[in-house]
């Protein structure tokens, strides 16, 4: 007979289904929890096909755990000189390095100059970058400097504390680069 060939299907209700693997030759089959929408319980089927004949086994409910991890290549920021009535941009990029999504949470800044241009809460999937724009008002002149507290779902982590600081040049010579 013909060479058999395996379909793989993950469910999470038994009754909708979606293919994580088709045409596998392999008997076997290496699949990242990062695959999966969300933790929980999801049912397995495998069919196998010889051309018109095929067969199915189906199993679970199976607990699909994602762990939720992020990483941050920087901690802290520096909005550099900024001319005095300027608003500065910095980026502050975030890595989803989890086998599952991660949240980024409401953010709470200790200066009131420091604001963040983005709505949060934000998911960070697994194995992507997402981006938060920090942005300084140049209000008054001087040195300033500030903490942005983020939280997240990352349960080894939770809260990340990013150190900011800019300094306003009164007299308008200032060379902030966004």
């Amino acid at each position: 007979g013909k060479e058999l060939v395996y379909r793989v299907d993950y469910s999470r209700d038994g009754e909708i289904w979606t293919s994580i693997a088709l045409d596998l030759r392999a008997t076997e089959l290496t699949v990242s929890t990062a695959s999966f929408p969300e933790p929980g319980d999801y049912h397995f089927r495998v069919t196998a096909m010889n051309g018109l004949d095929s067969a199915s086994a189906t199993m679970g409910p199976i607990v699909i755990a994602q762990v939720k991890r992020l990483e941050l290549p920087v901690r802290s920021l520096s909005f550099g000189t900024v001319p005095l009535g300027q608003v500065e941009n910095r980026r502050l990029r975030i890595r989803g390095v989890g086998t599952g999504p991660v949240m980024i949470l409401g953010p709470s800044f200790s200066n009131p100059l420091f604001s963040l241009d983005e709505l949060l809460p934000v998911t960070v999937p697994a194995g992507a970058e997402s981006t938060l724009v920090i942005a300084f008002d140049a209000k008054t002149a001087g040195t300033h400097s500030g903490t942005l507290r983020l939280e997240s779902e990352d349960p080894d982590v939770g809260a990340v504390i990013i150190t900011l600081d800019a300094t306003v040049d009164a007299s308008g010579s200032g060379g902030g680069t966004g």
